[in-house]
């Protein structure tokens, strides 16, 4: 048996088929991996589809939307308080915000019907009223004002969405 590995081993065409098979290994991998051809089973996957790009960009649209414009509510807000000067707690609260819109995003279901837009309404607002609030954002006029906001975003973030559905 160990006579044949040596012979196996050190015999030339031993090493031209097996440095043929890892040339052409790294040739698949790599014309995978620039998009030329996909391989698709049940348990591998190499190569990316237009599907999956386009996925990628209208969640990455969305991300950017929903950071712009969470992060622009900061100024109302500042607007709203006596110290008109942004504070650590509020960048805080804006953040946790916006991790729940990367959640809501990464679920993949946003849609522009009353139900959901409510429901989310009610998630933002109830995520508030845990936190201690000064009592500028605790009348019905900053819940409303919530509200209207959490409609613009969702209303952005489905616009965003059907936008690059409709491409092709």
């Amino acid at each position: 048996m160990w006579e044949f590995l040596t012979q196996v081993l050190t015999s030339s065409n031993f090493w031209m088929i097996l440095i043929g098979i890892v040339i052409i290994i790294l040739l698949v991998a790599l014309f995978g991996k620039t998009g030329l051809f996909k391989i698709d089973t049940k348990h591998f996957k190499l190569g990316e589809s237009d599907d999956s790009i386009k996925e990628r960009l209208i969640i990455k649209s969305q991300l950017d939307a929903s950071h712009d414009f969470i992060f622009a509510l900061e100024n109302k807000l500042i607007d709203m308080t006596e110290t008109k000067e942004p504070s650590d707690f509020m960048g805080r609260i804006l953040e946790e915000i916006y991790d729940k819109t990367v959640n809501w995003i990464a679920a993949n279901h946003i849609k522009n019907d009353e139900a959901y837009i409510s429901c989310k309404q009610r998630e933002i607002l109830n995520y508030l009223y845990t936190k201690r609030i000064s009592e500028p954002f605790k009348t019905p006029e900053f819940k409303e004002r919530v509200k209207k906001w959490v409609e613009e975003l969702i209303d952005q973030l489905a616009d965003t969405r059907e936008l690059y559905s409709k491409q092709k």
